[in-house]
């Protein structure tokens, strides 16, 4: 991943379709009347920061075998901001255990992670559906289709588990 990304790489159009006008100019900043621009890349920093942080707050969470259920529950979610990310993370590990058995498929104890889940914040929960998606995009980078233990050591530290 680059350090860097020119700005002629970077030319984003704000729409309001998604609510990003509101979210630019309701977001707190420390001083009044900053440039959009730098206010747009505080808020992308706060953002990853606070991912970071709450990544290492459920580091070990979750069993590999977890991990790699939730990364299969993921698969093919389009998400949104606009429903509440615990819900949506309970919805997609319940459906993926009633319709698909990935939980027998992966073989997890579905009690014990709904469990696990039920006792996350709002925020811990976009963070599981972020590493989730995290994973993907590795995978996807390494050309893989198919989820097998190749890539256990990166879903350790995704996921943080020892």
């Amino acid at each position: 991943m680059k350090n860097t990304i020119d700005k002629k790489e970077l030319n984003i159009k704000i729409t309001d379709l998604n609510g990003g006008y509101k979210a630019i100019y309701e977001f707190p900043m420390e001083m009044r009347d900053v440039p959009i621009d730098f206010k747009v890349e505080q808020m992308l920093k706060i953002l990853n920061d606070c991912y970071d942080k709450t990544k290492n707050e459920i580091a070990g969470l979750f069993t590999i075998q977890e991990a790699w259920f939730l990364v299969a529950t993921f698969n093919s979610y389009l998400y949104t901001s606009q429903l509440c990310d615990k819900d949506v993370l309970l919805a997609n590990v319940e459906d993926a255990i009633i319709y698909e058995g990935l939980d027998q498929m992966f073989g997890i104890d579905k009690e014990q992670l709904l469990d696990k889940i039920n006792k996350l914040t709002e925020f811990q929960c976009f963070c599981v559906i972020r590493q989730a998606y995290e994973v993907r995009y590795l995978l996807n980078e390494k050309e893989k289709v198919i989820i097998d233990n190749s890539c256990d050591e990166d879903i350790k530290r995704i996921f943080g588990i020892k």
